[in-house]
C-alpha cells in the first residue's frame, strides 16, 4: 500500500484529490464514486508555534517498582521527562502535574515559560516521590483548567496540549465512571501506557480529545523517552492549526451529485444538506504537523450523464491558520478546486491502486476497531474475576482475532484488492494475534488503532514498531536526540545493568549504522522528487529493519 512520505513544497498546505477512474461511473443512476481526498503538510515550518504542554505523571505507589537494581519505574519517567524539558522551545510553556488519586501540590508547578526555567522544572521532577492509588479524573480535569484559565491572548497564540504518562489501572474504575466528554474534548490528550495499565481506558481517553496512545513494552523501559521524542517531534513543528477540508456537491453543476459516506479514520466529519439541496461535506483535522499527510475517502453519488467532454460535479477546499490566531485564516488552494469529468490533478496510471488502497486500509481499520470494542467489553468482565482470567480472555481474543481476520481478508472484493501489497497490513495483524495469544496483545491493538485512526506515530511497544506510513523528518530528528536518554538495562528488564549491548540491539544499531549511510549518500535532498525518493528508501529500510527484528524475537533472540 501507497506509503504516507513527505512530498510536499513551499509553505502552503497542499490539497490533492484522487479519483478511482478518471470517469464517471456510466452504470446505473446513483452509482457511487470514491474519491481520495490528500492533505499534504509542508515539510518544514515556516515558524514555531509556541506550545503550552500540561505534563500529567503518574506518582502513584507502583511505579516505585523496580526495574533494576536500584531503579525504578519513576527513575525511568523522570529521566525521559529531563529530555523533554531540555527539548521545548524557549517560548514553550509547561505545567508539571504530578497525582496519584489526587493532585500532588508539593511535586506540581503552574504554567511557566521554559525560558530560564529549565533548572527548575528538573529539580521539581527529580524531587518527585511516588505514593498512594491511582486516579485520572482530578488530574486531568487540572490539567484542563489550567489551560482553561490561560489570557486570552495566549489562547489565541499558543497550543494547548496535555500528556498523559501512567503505569496502573484507575482505582475509581474509569471505564465504570468516565470523564465528561466536554472536558477531553476541549485540548488533545496524548496518552502513554507502561507495564499493568488499561489500554483500553488510555485509548478511550485519547480518542475522544483527538490525541494519541502509545505504550511501552517491559523490556523496552529503558527507552521510554522514544514516545515522548515522537509527540515532541510533532509539537515542534506545528505548521497548521483548525484545518478543516470542505467538498461542495451541488444540484445546479453539470452533474447532480451529493456525497454518501466519508471515511476519515477518527477526525471529526459531517454532511450537511442544504435547503436548496446543496450538500457540504466536512472533515476537521485539527493541527498538522510538518510532513505528515492525511488522507480521506468520500463516496461520492454522481447521477451520470452519456455526453462526452469535463463537466463539473463540485469543489474542494482546504482551510486552515498557520497559527491559532482568527485573523490568518489560509484558503489553501486560492478558490478551491473544481471536481469534474476527465482526469483529476495528479492522476496517474496507478491512481486505482491508490484509492482502492485507501478504502482497504479504512475497512481494516473499522474492522479492528470494531473488534477491539468488544474484546474491551470482554476484557472488563474477565478483569473483574482475577488476573488469570483476564490473561485467559486476551488469548480468547488473540484465537478469535485469527479465524475472523482470515474470514474478512476472503470477504473483501478482488476487484478491490487486485495488486495490492497487503504485507504490512497482514504483518501487523500477526503481531495482534501473536500478543494477544501470549496474554498481553490488547496494548498493541489499541495503540494500532489509534495511530491508524488519527494518521499519526504512535509507539507500539517500541521505536521500531512505529509505522513508515507516517514518517516525519522532524520526528527522526526527534528520536535520534532522545537516544542520548536512554538507560541500559539488563535483558528482559530485570537484573544488573549490562555492559554489553544485546545480539538484538547490536542489530539495531546495525540497522541505524545503514540508515546513516544512507542519509550521509543523499544529505536529505531540498528537491521534491529526490525528497519522494529518500523518504521511499528509509520506509524500504525500516520494513526490512522491522522484519529482521521481529524474526529475531521469534527465534528468542535478547
Amino acid at each position: 500500500m501507497e506509503k504516507q512520505v513527505i512530498s510536499t513544497a513551499g509553505n502552503k498546505v497542499k490539497l490533492t484529490t484522487i479519483s478511482k477512474s478518471p470517469k464517471l461511473p456510466t452504470g446505473k443512476q446513483g452509482d457511487t464514486l470514491p474519491l481520495l481526498v490528500r492533505v499534504e503538510a509542508p515539510r518544514a515550518a515556516k515558524k514555531h508555534i509556541p506550545v503550552d504542554l500540561v505534563a500529567l505523571l503518574d506518582v502513584s505507589g507502583s511505579m516505585n517498582t523496580e526495574v533494576a537494581p536500584g531503579t525504578t519505574r519513576l527513575d525511568l519517567v523522570k529521566k525521559a521527562m529531563q529530555f523533554v524539558i531540555k527539548h521545548l522551545h524557549a517560548d514553550d510553556g509547561l505545567a508539571i502535574l504530578a497525582f496519584n488519586e489526587k493532585i500532588l501540590t508539593h511535586y506540581s508547578t503552574d504554567l511557566f515559560r521554559i525560558s530560564g526555567q529549565q533548572m527548575f522544572a528538573q529539580n521539581k521532577v527529580d524531587k518527585i516521590v511516588a505514593k498512594g492509588d491511582t486516579n485520572f479524573s482530578p488530574g486531568i480535569e487540572e490539567a484542563v483548567k489550567i489551560l482553561d484559565e490561560r489570557s486570552s491572548s495566549d489562547k489565541n497564540s499558543r497550543v494547548g496540549v496535555v500528556m498523559l504518562v501512567t503505569d496502573g489501572v484507575d482505582s475509581r474504575k474509569a471505564a465504570m465512571y468516565p470523564i465528561p466528554p466536554e472536558i477531553l474534548k476541549k485540548y488533545p490528550v496524548h496518552t502513554f501506557g507502561i507495564c499493568a495499565h488499561d489500554p483500553n481506558v488510555l485509548l478511550s481517553i485519547a480518542q475522544q480529545s483527538c490525541g494519541t496512545y502509545s505504550f511501552v513494552d517491559d523490556d523496552e523501559l529503558g527507552s521510554i523517552a522514544d514516545p515522548f521524542a515522537i509527540l515532541l517531534g510533532g509539537l515542534n513543528s506545528i505548521v497548521a492549526v483548525d484545518v478543516v477540508v470542505q467538498l461542495f456537491c451541488s444540484f445546479r453543476t453539470s452533474f447532480r451529485s451529493s456525497v454518501k459516506l466519508i471515511s476519515c479514520g477518527f477526525q471529526s466529519s459531517e454532511i450537511e444538506v442544504s435547503a436548496r439541496d446543496d450538500n457540504w461535506s466536512t472533515i476537521r483535522i485539527g493541527m498538522l504537523y510538518a510532513g505528515e499527510v492525511k488522507n480521506f475517502i468520500a463516496h461520492v453519488v454522481i447521477d451520470p450523464d452519456t455526453s462526452a467532454g469535463t463537466r463539473s460535479w463540485g469543489r474542494i477546499y482546504v482551510y486552515y491558520k498557520d497559527a491559532p490566531v482568527v485573523s490568518s485564516l489560509i484558503d489553501g488552494d486560492g478558490n478551491g478546486r473544481e471536481l469534474s469529468t476527465g482526469k483529476q490533478a495528479g492522476d496517474s496510471g496507478d491512481n486505482s491502486s491508490k484509492v482502492r488502497g485507501q478504502v482497504v486500509q479504512f475497512n481494516a481499520l473499522e474492522f479492528l476497531s470494531t473488534l477491539q470494542e468488544e474484546f474491551k467489553k470482554q476484557m472488563n468482565t474477565a478483569g473483574a474475576k482475577g488476573a488469570n482470567e483476564a490473561r485467559a480472555a486476551q488469548i480468547r481474543a488473540g484465537n478469535s482475532l485469527e479465524k475472523r481476520w482470515e474470514e474478512f481478508v476472503k470477504t473483501m472484493d478482488d476487484d478491490l484488492t487486485d495488486g495490492l501489497d497487503l504485507d504490512d497490513l497482514k504483518t501487523e495483524v500477526e503481531e495482534m494475534v501473536n500478543r494477544l495469544k501470549q496474554g498481553a496483545g490488547m496494548a498493541y491493538m489499541c495503540s494500532w488503532v489509534s495511530s491508524q485512526q488519527m494518521q499519526r506515530a504512535a509507539t507500539l511497544g517500541s521505536a521500531d514498531a512505529v509505522g513508515t506510513q507516517f514518517f516525519t523528518s522532524a520526528r527522526d530528528a526527534m528520536l535520534s536526540k532522545a537516544k542520548k536518554y536512554h538507560v541500559q538495562l539488563a535483558p528482559g528488564g530485570v537484573g544488573g545493568s549490562s555492559t554489553q549491548p544485546s545480539k538484538l540491539e547490536q542489530r539495531r544499531e546495525s540497522w541505524e549504522k545503514l540508515m546513516k549511510q544512507a542519509e550521509q549518500m543523499l544529505n536529505q535532498p531540498a528537491d521534491a522528487a529526490l525528497a519522494q525518493t529518500w523518504n521511499e528508501l528509509k520506509a524500504a529500510i525500516d520494513k526490512a529493519k522491522r522484519s529482521d527484528l521481529c524474526e529475531a524475537m521469534k527465534r528468542g533472540e535478547s
